[in-house]
C-alpha cells in the first residue's frame, strides 16, 4: 500500500483532487466520483509513482462500507491495485508514492469506487440498497481508460566501493658475482631464450671465449640442441639439451642428460627454426677456467641458474610480477633460515672444502684415510687389493667394465683409453674438476660442499587497490595482521609503491583513489615454518561531488597463503644409517638427476614408461644371489610409491631391478646408500625417485665417542 498524507513533490498534484471534485459537482448529480492523477520522477536512481486520489460523493454514502482503490497497469498488462482507502468525508482526498516495477516502460493510472447508497428517482423511499462501482482517470471522471506515463530511465547513485587483491611471491637470496669460485663445477645450467642477435651479448667472459654467429630475430618457438662440441656430428659429440623452446621460456642443461655428472668445459648452442635451419651457434666456456656470472647474456641465450653435483647453486633473481594470488593454502613454497652445521668451514655461498687434500673417494666406510684405502670396493667383498669397484657382477676384474668391451676400464668416451678422460685434457683417469690431479676429488676444487646453511627466502606481498565505484576515494591505508588474527599489536602498514611521493596507481596525480585507478603498496618478511595465513585489510573514506570527506570509510579484504619449509638438504646429514626409502615409480619421462657422484650411480635399460611393472629391490646386482637381501618385491603402477626397508639398515649400494609384469627386465639401477654419498629428497635415479628417507642418528654419544642409544627419523618430499 501506498504512503499516505504525502505532501506532494509536484506542485502540479497539489489540490488537484479537490479541484476536480469540484468540477465533478457541478456536471454530474448524485454521484460518487474518485480523481486520481499522478507523477513520475527519479530518486536515487528509482523510478517512483507519486499519486493522488480525489473523491467527492453527491448522494448518501454509507461510508463504512465505501473504498476507494487505486490501480495501476504497466506496459498496458493486467491492473494490479497498490492502494485502497475508506471514504470518509463527502469531500476526501489521499495520496502515496510505491516504487516503479523495474524494466517497465509506460505506467496506466486508475481509480475506482465501490459503495451502496440509497434513493433515486425510482426510490422515494430510500429503502433500497444497491451497489456501484464507479472507475474513474485524472482527467476524464467519467471514462474508465486511465491515464498513461511515460517512466523515465533513471541515473543510478553514486556508490563508493573498493577491491584489493593481494598476492605472495618467493624470492630466494640473491648472488652477486663468479658463481665458479663459490660452488665449482656446473652440473646444471638454467638457461633462457631471448631471441636476441649478437648485439644483445653481454657476459663476464674473456671476448675470446665467446662466440656468437647468426640472429634468430625473435623467432619463437624454436628447436635449441646443446652439445660439448660445434660439431653435432662429431663421434664424441654429447647432447646435453634437445628441445623446442619459445621465447622467454627458460630450459635445463643437464650433465645427467649425456651421462656425466658435470657439464662440459665448452658449452654450444644451437638455435634452428622449424625447418631445422641454422638460426644461431653460440659458443662460452662452462669449465670455470672463465668467469660465470648469473644474467650473463650469449647472442639469445642468457644464464639463468647455476648448480652443482651436489644441488648448490643460484638462481638470478627475475621480476616476473606479483606472484601468486594465493587465497588457498598451501599456496607457494617457501624456504626458511637454516643454520650451519658446526665444524663445517664451507656453506652453499662459498669457502674453501676441507676435503679437498684426499683426492680419492674412500667410500668403503673403513673409517681410515690413509690413501691405500681411498678405493672404493663397493662389491662389499671385503678384500682390499680388490679396492676397484667391480659393479660388473663379480665377472673378476676390479674395474668396472661399464661399457660391456671387454677392459676392465670405464673408457665412457669411447677414445680407446680405458680411463675416462672426460675433461679431454691427456689424462688416460677422469679428474673431472680440472684440478691437475688424475683422481677424481669428487668436490669440485673448492666451494664444492656447503655446511647447510640457509639464509631463508623473502617473502614480498603487493596489495593491488582498485576503486570500482563512482566516487574518488581518500585516506586509502592497507594494514596487515601478519599471521597473528588475534594479535594486533604486530600488525604492519603496507608501503606504497610510488614514483616521488605518488603511488604508481594514481594516473593524474591528484592523491585521489578514483573510479578505475589501481593503486600499489607492498610489504616484505621473512619465511616463516609452517603453513602460513595473512589478512590484509583496505579502507578509505568517499568524496563527494562538491569535495567533501565523507563520516563513513569503504572497507575491502584479502587473504594469502605460503608453506613454510626447511630447505631439502642431503638426509645423509640426519642419519648416520639409513633404514627405510620411500620411492616412486616416475617412468622415464624424468632424466635422471641426483647429488651423488657419477660413478657410484649406474642406470641400465629403460623402462619404457610401463603403466604397471614388477620392482625387486636388493642389495646385490643379482637379487637371486645367495647373498642377496631383498628389500621390496612387488607389482608397482606409474606414479606410485614403495618401501624399501631394511631390517638394520641399507647396505652400501641398493640395486632396483624393473621387470615387466611377463618377467623381462627392463632396467636396473644402482645408487648409493651408505651415507658416504649424499642422498637428497627428489633425487631421480632412472625411473625411480627418492620421495622419503627414514634413518636411525646417535642421540647421544659418551666421551670415549661410544654410541649410548640412537633414535629414528624421517624425512618425506612434500608435493
Amino acid at each position: 500500500m501506498g504512503e499516505r498524507a504525502v505532501r506532494s513533490r509536484n506542485p502540479r498534484l497539489v489540490g488537484t483532487g479537490l479541484a476536480l471534485a469540484l468540477c465533478m459537482s457541478s456536471a454530474v448529480a448524485h454521484a460518487f466520483h474518485p480523481a486520481p492523477d499522478g507523477n513520475v520522477f527519479c530518486e536515487e536512481g528509482q523510478a517512483q509513482l507519486e499519486y493522488v486520489v480525489a473523491s467527492w460523493a453527491s448522494i448518501p454514502i454509507d461510508g463504512e462500507n465505501a473504498d476507494i482503490r487505486v490501480e495501476v497497469s504497466y506496459d498496458f498488462g493486467p491492473w494490479t491495485e497498490i492502494d485502497r482507502s475508506a471514504f470518509i468525508d463527502p469531500v476526501y482526498e489521499f495520496s502515496g508514492i510505491i516504487p516503479v516495477a523495474p524494466a517497465a516502460a509506460t505506467l496506466r493510472l486508475r481509480a475506482s469506487a465501490q459503495a451502496p447508497w440509497r434513493g433515486n428517482d425510482d426510490d422515494p423511499d430510500n429503502d433500497v440498497l444497491r451497489t456501484f462501482a464507479y472507475y474513474a482517470n485524472s482527467h476524464r471522471p467519467n471514462e474508465s481508460v486511465a491515464d498513461i506515463f511515460e517512466i523515465p530511465e533513471c541515473e543510478p547513485p553514486a556508490v563508493a566501493d573498493i577491491s584489493l587483491e593481494k598476492y605472495t611471491k618467493v624470492t630466494p637470496p640473491s648472488f652477486e658475482g663468479d658463481l665458479c669460485p663459490a660452488f665449482g663445477k656446473a652440473s646444471l645450467l638454467t638457461l633462457a631464450y631471448t631471441g636476441s642477435g649478437p648485439e644483445a651479448t653481454s657476459h663476464s667472459q674473456a671476448a675470446s671465449a665467446v662466440s656468437v654467429a647468426g640472429d634468430p630475430a625473435g623467432a619463437s618457438p624454436v628447436r635449441i640442441v646443446v652439445s660439448n662440441r660445434d660439431d653435432l656430428s662429431h663421434h664424441r659429440a654429447r647432447v646435453f639439451f634437445d628441445g623446442t623452446v619459445a621465447v622467454g621460456e627458460t630450459f635445463d642443461v643437464t650433465g645427467a642428460a649425456a651421462r656425466k655428472h658435470k657439464v662440459s668445459a665448452k658449452t654450444f648452442v644451437f638455435v634452428f627454426d622449424d625447418q631445422d635451419e641454422l638460426l644461431q651457434s653460440v659458443e662460452f666456456h662452462t669449465s670455470c677456467s672463465q668467469p660465470l656470472h648469473l644474467g650473463d647474456e650469449f647472442g639469445s641465450i642468457q644464464l639463468r641458474g647455476f648448480r652443482n653435483q651436489h644441488g648448490a647453486g643460484h638462481d638470478l633473481i627475475v621480476d616476473d610480477g606479483f606472484g601468486e594470488d594465493a587465497d588457498h593454502a598451501p599456496g607457494p613454497t617457501a624456504y626458511v633460515a637454516v643454520a650451519g652445521n658446526a665444524g663445517m668451514s664451507m656453506s652453499s655461498y662459498g669457502g674453501n672444502d676441507y676435503r679437498r687434500r684426499y683426492r680419492g673417494d674412500d667410500d668403503d666406510d673403513d673409517g681410515r684415510r690413509h690413501r691405500r684405502h681411498r678405493g672404493d670396493d663397493d662389491d662389499d667383498d671385503d678384500r682390499r687389493r680388490h679396492r676397484g669397484d667391480d659393479d660388473d657382477d663379480d665377472d673378476g676384474r676390479y674395474g668396472d667394465d661399464d661399457d660391456d668391451d671387454g677392459r676392465y676400464g670405464d673408457d665412457d668416451d669411447d677414445d680407446g683409453h680405458h680411463g675416462d678422460d672426460d675433461d679431454d685434457d691427456g689424462h688416460h683417469g677422469d679428474d673431472d674438476d680440472d684440478d691437475g690431479h688424475d683422481g677424481d676429488d669428487d668436490d669440485d676444487g673448492n666451494g664444492g660442499g656447503d655446511d647447510g646453511s640457509y639464509p631463508g627466502d623473502t617473502i614480498t606481498w603487493t596489495y593491488v587497490v582498485s576503486n570500482p565505484g563512482d566516487l574518488p576515494l581518500t585516506n586509502v591505508v592497507v594494514t596487515d595482521d601478519n599471521g597473528t588474527p588475534d594479535d594486533a599489536s604486530d600488525d604492519f602498514v603496507a608501503q606504497a609503491v610510488a614514483e616521488g611521493t605518488i603511488n604508481v596507481g594514481d594516473t593524474n596525480g591528484n592523491g585521489l583513489l578514483d573510479p578505475g585507478e589501481e593503486w600499489v603498496f607492498n610489504a616484505t618478511g621473512s619465511a616463516i615454518e609452517g603453513q602460513y595465513r595473512n589478512l590484509g585489510v583496505v579502507t578509505a573514506s568517499p568524496v563527494a561531488a562538491d569535495g567533501t570527506v565523507s563520516d563513513d570509510t569503504v572497507r575491502a579484504e584479502d587473504v594469502s597463503h605460503y608453506s613454510g619449509q626447511k630447505p631439502v638438504t642431503n638426509a645423509c646429514e640426519d642419519f648416520s644409517r639409513l633404514t627405510t626409502l620411500t620411492l616412486s615409480y616416475t617412468g622415464d619421462d624424468n632424466p635422471t638427476s641426483h647429488h651423488q657422484s657419477r660413478r657410484k650411480v649406474k642406470v641400465y635399460g629403460s623402462s619404457g614408461n610401463a603403466e604397471q611393472v614388477y620392482i625387486v629391490v636388493s642389495d646385490k646386482a643379482h637379487p637371486q644371489s645367495r647373498r642377496a637381501r631383498t628389500y621390496y618385491a612387488g607389482e608397482v603402477n606409474l606414479g606410485e610409491t614403495f618401501l624399501v626397508h631394511a631390517s638394520r639398515s641399507l647396505k652400501r649400494s641398493t640395486y632396483v631391478h624393473v621387470y615387466s609384469l611377463e618377467g623381462e627386465r627392463l632396467q636396473k639401477i644402482k645408487f648409493h646408500t651408505s651415507c658416504s654419498q649424499p642422498l637428497y629428497l627428489g633425487d631421480q635415479f632412472g625411473s625411480v625417485q627418492v620421495a622419503g628417507v627414514e634413518g636411525r642418528t646417535p642421540s647421544s654419544i659418551n666421551r670415549c665417542g661410544k654410541k649410548l642409544h640412537a633414535r629414528r627419523g624421517i624425512r618425506r618430499l612434500r608435493d
